[in-house]
């Protein structure tokens, strides 16, 4: 059902929560009385202006700059601005200054405390009912968090994209103006809610009922999850009442230099794997080596007993897509960039195989893409998937603590590494016809993004890395919750990785 105007407001708009959507912000929902959000997606990046005059090598944008550049964000993109409930999912038509303003405030945060890191916002975020974004101007960078039910990695990049776009468009125009862009009061609000999205499944057209091609598909899907039964995992710490203790998420990063890049990605080559495949085969033997012996698990961490009976002879991670490139425009376009738009199946592999048996595994897989029936199962086997995660919530299911896996590839098709001061492009818009006195800045003026990062909240023992490549580098991100991993051994993890994905490619 599309987006439809609420009769007793203009200014309210609703349309159903979708099955996918529902899903999600229930796993999400879980971790709320701990003050987290699980699974929210978070990306940052650090940003540098250039070229703006002699004296200024390295400028700030002002935050009134950035206030601007967030309300031209949302106009763009209105769904950062959607409150989701358990059945609807609604959008509010700012009707004046103040309400704009009041958004701003809930919304935009300047850390001002220059000992704060991205880390530690990271490791600090509550829940919150909208899109939130933090500066930190001595780090010179930005954060985007967001629910995971309103988008996904590819989106999350897509979105600080646009940011970066306006923020451009609004440095530049008051570069040539000598003057602050008033974007609040200049947009047309109530235009935007035309670019308000639907969800996955009205994208795809999936009936409400299923039909027997349906059930069949959304079965076999779900069938993949009884590769969680006797997965390794990695120890974790002890600590009280664990199931209640909320821990921050943290991340560990490795940056492999541009020749050793090169040389990675040569190498996959050779091998006929794609580098996501070959680091999935490393992270795979990284969890195979961390797996603690059934003896310990019986006394290493609460609850960790409930592995007693599982012999720790398979991995099991999940094979994750975007759906975008499946989409019919104009869906799979970063114009569509604050909808969940991902989906995923689980997968084994056995540890007595080899590492190039890993990786060919993984490479067949990732390279076989997504068939129809696994897209027109997305409705019902989200339905039948709250279903069982609902009744394992109380039935002292074992806690699962494997190390998975999730890539945005190239993260340069996502966000650019620079853009023109005097552009007045936010995403494909061109602006400069909403009539809000912007002009072109000076086209010796520019935006660059120096570096980025996304990730995702971990409530629980599940760990992640996230894999991209940007500004010819490969990169390797690690996160996990702090209440039952120390640091130290995580990043010993992680230079597992690293280390296996370099001996197994040949790379010295």
């Amino acid at each position: 059902m599309p987006w439809k105007q609420v009769s007793t407001s203009p200014h309210v708009w609703q349309r159903p929560l979708g099955e996918n959507e529902r899903m999600i912000k229930w796993l999400g929902g879980q971790s709320h009385p701990i003050g987290k959000d699980h699974w929210a997606i978070t990306a940052s990046a650090r940003m540098r202006l250039s070229g703006i005059d002699a004296k200024v090598v390295d400028a700030l944008p002002s935050f009134r700059a950035l206030q601007q550049a967030w309300l031209l964000l949302r106009f763009h993109h209105p769904d950062i601005a959607t409150v989701a409930g358990s059945e609807i999912v609604e959008y509010t038509i700012p009707e004046d200054e103040a309400t704009k303003w009041l958004w701003l405030d809930e919304t935009l945060h300047m850390v001002s405390d220059a000992s704060t890191t991205v880390d530690d916002v990271i490791a600090s975020l509550k829940p919150s009912k909208y899109t939130v974004a933090f500066f930190l101007p001595h780090a010179k960078q930005f954060v985007l968090s967001t629910a995971h039910w309103r988008t996904d990695g590819f989106g999350i990049l897509h979105l600080l994209n646009d940011f970066f776009d306006a923020l451009s468009v609004v440095v530049g125009s008051s570069l040539a103006q000598h003057d602050g862009v008033d974007i609040a009061s200049s947009l047309p609000w109530g235009q935007e809610r035309t670019r308000l999205h639907p969800n996955i499944e009205e994208v795809l057209s999936l009936p409400s009922e299923p039909t027997e091609e349906i059930c069949a598909a959304s079965t076999a899907c779900l069938a993949t999850g009884g590769f969680v039964k006797g997965s390794v995992g990695v120890p974790w710490q002890d600590v009280k009442a664990s199931a209640q203790h909320a821990g921050g998420t943290r991340g560990i990063r490795r940056t492999l230099s541009t020749a050793t890049t090169k040389a990675v990605l040569e190498s996959c080559a050779t091998k006929n794997v794609r580098l996501l495949a070959a680091a999935h085969a490393s992270l795979a033997k990284v969890n195979f080596l961390a797996a603690a012996p059934k003896a310990e698990r019986s006394t290493n961490g609460a609850g960790a007993n409930l592995y007693d009976s599982f012999e720790p002879s398979h991995y099991t991670s999940t094979m994750r897509f975007s759906l975008r490139p499946y989409l019919p425009s104009p869906f799979g376009s970063a114009t569509y960039a604050a909808t969940l738009y991902t989906g995923g199946y689980l997968a084994k592999v056995s540890s007595d195989q080899s590492w190039q048996d890993w990786a060919d595994f993984y490479e067949s897989q990732y390279a076989k893409g997504l068939a129809g029936e696994f897209l027109i199962a997305r409705r019902e086997y989200a339905r039948r998937a709250l279903k069982l995660f609902q009744q394992a919530s109380g039935a002292g299911t074992p806690p699962r603590s494997e190390i998975d896996i999730s890539s945005v590839g190239d993260a340069e098709k996502l966000i650019a590494p620079r853009r023109r001061l005097g552009s007045t492009k936010v995403g494909d818009e061109d602006v400069a016809h909403l009539g809000l006195g912007i002009e072109a800045g000076i086209s010796d003026a520019e935006l660059e993004v120096e570096d980025i990062s996304v990730g995702v909240e971990c409530a629980q023992r599940e760990s992640y890395l996230f894999l991209w490549t940007f500004r010819g580098h490969v990169e390797l991100y690690l996160v996990y919750n702090s209440a039952f991993y120390e640091a130290k051994y995580m990043e010993g993890l992680l230079h597992q990785v690293e280390a296996t994905l370099l001996t197994e490619l040949g790379v010295s």
